[in-house]
């Protein structure tokens, strides 16, 4: 008696799986681009939160097409195994299973190409959710990481996350700082507020720099100013903005280089540095940041941070990028976590090259909340 096979053989599927690979990269025409550290990142997944750019491209191509063949080698072996046992004991559905599906090599072949292109459709429509998952703090965190931005990721993974602290009370505009102070021009530590105004908010910054940097140009100071004089947050008194007072230290600082994974900048925000403006003013320190990318470390929300101190060639907004990356670091420090996350789309708080502008996003977010600090500060 003839014993009938019905199912694609090894070498018929595994032809086909190979078929299905070289149809499916055809067809899907995947997208898999050189980021500006030689790494690939794909549309839709935030390389700057995943580390895709310390796999070579050649590693990527290679690994995916030989997991999708073992794959669907055996998903192909399995499902038709299951199909002849299924069909040699139906009777005469064996003879309807023939007619349908001739027992020969090229029908095999085209079975397996079909339910491998089927597997790797799939795994290619789940894969940017699946990794885009592993952002920062659960949220994508590198949404404009486009192909062709010199200033992909340059933002990304700078956040530490902090527990923000209990919003004060009598702080009419929100900007953390209680009328009474505002009124009075100083806290009641002696830290001078000049210009404040309860109905108005005002967000005091010192800024320093290491022995590699220099001090803000009264160029960039001028910048800050109008940034966030333009941004679009509400004041009781009906205006909007936001009236940012600087102080430059002229004297450089140690220890304003940190670890990409690193809150070395705390000890920065000392109060003998600061003295009685702790806790109240803002501190940034142009510095470096151990990162080939990543040009912020800061807390959000905080008091505190570091931003690259150097001039990067490859910006080409209007302002400086240490004003972009100022007000970057800045913008973290009084929003801390937005929805979703801790950065945009769109506006100042991308991972990448911003739009200079604040988005919608983050003002809603600061009309809503009104400026945070932190508890990860003592005394504070």
């Amino acid at each position: 008696m003839t014993r009938w096979s019905y199912g694609p053989q090894p070498t018929a599927a595994l032809a086909g799986a190979v078929v299905g690979v070289c149809g499916a990269l055809f067809l899907l025409e995947p997208k898999v681009v050189a980021t500006p550290d030689g790494g690939p990142t794909v549309p839709g997944v935030p390389s700057g939160s995943v580390g895709l750019g310390e796999i070579p491209l050649v590693a990527v191509y290679v690994g995916a097409i030989l997991g999708t063949v073992l794959t669907g080698f055996l998903l192909v072996v399995l499902v038709t195994k299951g199909i002849t046992l299924f069909f040699t004991r139906g009777g005469p559905l064996v003879r309807a299973y023939r007619f349908v599906v001739p027992n020969s090599p090229l029908v095999k072949m085209a079975t397996g190409i079909m339910l491998l292109m089927g597997v790797m459709l799939l795994g290619v429509a789940m894969l940017p959710g699946a990794i885009g998952d592993l952002g920062e703090s659960g949220a994508v965190s590198g949404a404009d990481d486009i192909a062709g931005d010199p200033n992909a990721g340059v933002f990304a993974g700078d956040v530490v996350a902090t527990r923000p602290a209990a919003p004060g009370t009598n702080d009419t505009d929100g900007d953390g700082i209680p009328d009474a102070w505002e009124r009075a021009g100083e806290t009641p530590s002696g830290a001078a507020l000049p210009g404040a105004d309860p109905q108005r908010k005002d967000l005091y910054v010192v800024v320093g720099h290491d022995e590699e940097s220099s001090p803000l140009s009264d160029s960039e100071r001028q910048q800050l100013r109008s940034i966030w004089d333009r941004m679009p947050v509400a004041n009781p008194d009906g205006s909007t903005g936001i009236r940012l007072h600087l102080t430059t230290e002229q004297r450089p600082v140690s220890g304003a280089t940190v670890g990409v994974n690193g809150t070395e900048y705390r000890r920065l925000y000392s109060a003998d540095r600061l003295g009685p403006r702790r806790c109240t003013y803002r501190y940034v320190a142009l510095g470096s940041v151990s990162s080939d990318r990543t040009a912020v470390r800061v807390d959000a929300p905080g008091y505190a941070g570091v931003v690259d101190g150097q001039p990067r060639s490859e910006y080409t907004g209007s302002v400086s990028f240490r004003v972009a990356a100022t007000t970057h670091a800045l913008l973290h420090m009084v929003a801390g976590e937005l929805s979703g996350g801790y950065h945009t789309s769109d506006g100042w708080l991308t991972t990448g090259s911003p739009t200079e502008q604040l988005s919608g996003t983050t003002a809603d977010h600061l009309n809503a909340t009104g400026f945070r600090s932190s508890s990860a500060y003592a005394g504070c």
